[in-house]
């Protein structure tokens, strides 16, 4: 793509001129962790920078918690011409948001395992601590591939009582 630009007739004077508005991008400059960041314009509003400079560092990385600072941040530059958020970003922050929920579901619905003393309704056996994290894991997810070594009792982690079967 960059090859292509190049050769455009009018690539040096846009490239020159810069992005038309400012915009929040996921940067992968880690193999393993994005960071959300900041591109300005040199002529952002006055209001609008001194605003983000909640949400951004020096560097124009983003600081604030997600999904919540992101969501507050989406709000204050909503239907404004001259500030975007990249798709990319939105994305990231709402995949962000579905796993901190299934987490916060798995981490229940392992405690309710406990509570019971490590017995499923339906079943007169007691599950072991990795099977109680096996059936958390599943079931918060709704559905996974659960792949434990031979003998350590996928089908007791998989089982559902008659009452809930459809």
């Amino acid at each position: 793509m960059l090859h292509f630009a190049r050769k455009h007739r009018d690539h040096q004077r846009l490239k020159a001129a810069g992005c038309p508005v400012s915009f929040v991008y996921l940067a992968w400059e880690s193999a393993t962790l994005p960071i959300l960041r900041l591109q300005r314009r040199p002529d952002l509003p006055t209001d609008l920078s001194t605003r983000l400079t909640e949400f951004f560092d020096e560097q124009d990385r983003f600081t604030g918690r997600l999904p919540e600072d992101f969501y507050r941040l989406e709000q204050l530059v909503y239907g404004r011409d001259d500030f975007q958020l990249g798709d990319d970003a939105k994305r990231y922050v709402q995949q962000y948001a579905e796993d901190a929920a299934t987490a916060l579901r798995g981490q229940e619905i392992s405690r309710q395992i406990k509570q019971s003393n490590g017995i499923l309704p339906g079943l007169k056996v007691k599950l072991f601590p990795y099977q109680v994290d096996g059936v958390a894991f599943l079931a918060a997810r709704g559905r996974a591939l659960l792949a434990d070594d031979m003998g350590l009792g996928k089908t007791l982690q998989a089982f559902k009582p008659p009452s809930e079967r459809a």
